[in-house]
């Protein structure tokens, strides 16, 4: 069995509902570094202690007996779904693309490594690589506002079933987050109590095994600080940051305005 489909054995014959008469599927929707690998070990653990199905997948693959939904883009048709309770983490387009640029002159995720003509015969991760930071920065910029970030534009954000996660907030108070997350899934209080004893397994620091914003480099978890654009971009990522990614900014609720430095 692997991440992406498993049924959990329950310690116990119970369930992690306070109304176990009704049935919801559990949808978790990311984005790509944005904590979703933070979220999915947490929410994968939860299901395994209440044997509940859990799957990552595309939706056209979920199983009808699935208890639980992963889908790290976001791509998801709520209509073709039953009935749901859901949960979508973004984050600051800005660190996204930080985080983005740094994971990528190391990851193994095969796209990465696959040759393109827009790049000169080279794969991404080959081309990033021979670029300095700053151009590379404004070349990871381009990719993300050209996929990535219109998923997260695009995503439905008045859907009372879901709610929404900030990795800040996250960060800033991860008990705090997780229990508003297994309330509105709809656990007892028994089984929130439960469900952040597992989250607490998978913080950053425990998972890092350092500080939030000691950096390591070539690690999934590099860092885990919110607003590293401030000290990584320059005045060229900043004007591009604007153009590709100022509407977006503002409509996510991270600026008010063009007018930030």
């Amino acid at each position: 069995m692997t991440l992406e489909e498993r049924s959990g054995t329950p310690a116990e014959d119970t369930s992690p509902f306070d109304d176990k008469s009704i049935r919801r599927l559990l949808v978790f929707c990311g984005h790509h570094r944005a904590g979703s690998t933070w979220l999915t070990h947490v929410l994968f653990a939860v299901a395994d202690r209440y044997g509940l199905t859990y799957q990552k997948c595309e939706q056209k693959e979920l199983s009808p007996a699935a208890d639980a939904f992963f889908q790290d883009h976001s791509l998801i048709d709520r209509a073709a779904l039953p009935p749901y309770r859901g949960a979508h983490l973004i984050r600051d387009p800005r660190d996204i693309v930080v985080s983005g640029y740094f994971y990528h002159l190391w990851t193994e995720e095969k796209w990465a490594h696959v040759s393109k003509r827009e790049f000169g015969g080279k794969s991404y991760l080959a081309y990033l690589n021979s670029l300095g930071k700053e151009e590379g920065l404004l070349v990871e910029m381009m990719r993300f506002a050209n996929y990535d970030l219109r998923h997260m534009v695009a995503w439905d954000y008045q859907d009372p079933n879901f709610i929404e996660i900030r990795y800040e907030n996250l960060i800033a108070d991860e008990i705090g987050e997780f229990r508003r997350l297994f309330r509105h899934f709809g656990f007892s209080q028994v089984a929130i109590e439960t469900s952040l004893g597992l989250a607490r397994v998978f913080s950053f620091e425990r998972q890092a095994h350092r500080k939030i914003g000691q950096v390591q480099t070539g690690a999934h978890l590099r860092c885990g600080l919110t607003g590293q654009w401030r000290n990584v971009f320059g005045n060229r990522h900043r004007r591009l940051a604007k153009e590709l990614l100022g509407t977006a900014l503002i409509k996510l609720g991270y600026e008010s305005s063009l007018d930030w430095t």
